[in-house]
């Protein structure tokens, strides 16, 4: 009965805790499904605008998990803003120019996740780090007396399947040891004949186009997803997934403590797209075009030219 109850109130402090999130992008993040009000250019925040939404949504899912689940709010909240901020620096740096620039950020950025989580269960600022390596995590105890110890993602391990299967997709070591991600480059359609799109990110894995323009910024743009990713898989799919072990009576002293479905962040992210009909308007997208712009801006500073995807200058 106790199992029970635990299991009960650990999702109910989940879904409390999404609700809240998702309150809080709608409110900062017009527009919603209506699409009646335009969204301002993604510019137009800029890096305190996006750093402040991470850090307050980071602390309050830290604050209010940790209430629900009956501990204090204030301390876990403050925790979670620290969090919030961190994983932003490291989305800001996993678009960066230089070599490795993916992989630093993503490790920062799933630095400030674990905050998040350590900070909502009440583990303090910084229990155990969990950093995405390859098609898994490697789980990294800070402040506990637990192993270090590496986990398969079944998901990502699928996803690394499919894009190798993937005829039209070559695979590209230098990029993916620059991205800390699997980078795969495509001439043609990523996804189908009606994908027009110049990049795609599953978890894990990267897609782009390199006959579209400025290829630098999509994989920039790219990145961010695979670090938001990274952040709903460590936040909530991993706890999530604990729990439905716990309730079904899965065993953990197997293979089984090694493999992770990567499943169970699906439901936050439903919640975090659905209630936007374009596309460009949900809040992971937003802040993804963000960094892409940041990029852009970099290697194509001033008027677009044909090579960074502007029209062709005039004949004179």
């Amino acid at each position: 009965m106790r199992t029970r109850a635990r299991t009960r109130s650990s999702l109910s402090a989940a879904w409390a805790v999404a609700l809240v999130a998702i309150s809080a992008c709608a409110a900062v993040l017009p527009p919603c499904a209506s699409g009646q009000t335009p969204a301002p250019a993604v510019e137009e925040w800029g890096d305190l605008g996006y750093v402040s939404v991470n850090a307050v949504l980071g602390g309050l899912t830290a604050g209010i998990t940790s209430a629900v689940r009956g501990g204090p709010f204030f301390e876990p909240f403050a925790h979670g803003v620290l969090g919030g901020a961190t994983s932003y620096v490291g989305k800001r740096v996993s678009g960066g120019g230089f070599w490795g620039a993916g992989l630093v950020g993503r490790q920062v950025a799933a630095t400030g996740a674990s905050m998040v989580r350590s900070a909502a269960f009440g583990d303090g600022l910084l229990d155990t780090l969990f950093l995405p390596l390859g098609p898994g995590r490697l789980h990294v105890p800070i402040g506990s007396d637990g192993r270090t110890g590496y986990r398969l993602d079944l998901e990502e391990v699928g996803w690394v399947v499919y894009s190798l299967t993937r005829e039209h997709l070559s695979f590209d070591a230098g990029r993916t040891l620059s991205a800390g991600a699997f980078v795969f480059v495509g001439d043609e359609r990523l996804r189908g004949e009606h994908d027009d799109a110049l990049g795609r990110a599953a978890p894990g894995v990267i897609s782009i186009r390199d006959s579209g323009p400025v290829p630098q910024a999509t994989l920039a743009h790219e990145q961010a997803h695979i670090a938001q990713l990274d952040h709903l898989k460590i936040v909530w799919g991993l706890p999530l997934e604990g729990v439905l072990r716990k309730a079904v009576g899965l065993r953990t002293g197997t293979w089984l403590a090694h493999v992770e479905a990567g499943l169970g962040h699906y439901p936050i992210l439903w919640l975090l797209t659905a209630p936007w009909s374009e596309h460009g308007s949900r809040p992971l997208e937003r802040e993804a075009e963000y960094m892409e712009s940041i990029r852009r801006e970099a290697i194509c500073p001033g008027t677009p030219t044909p090579e960074c995807g502007g029209l062709p200058e005039p004949v004179r």
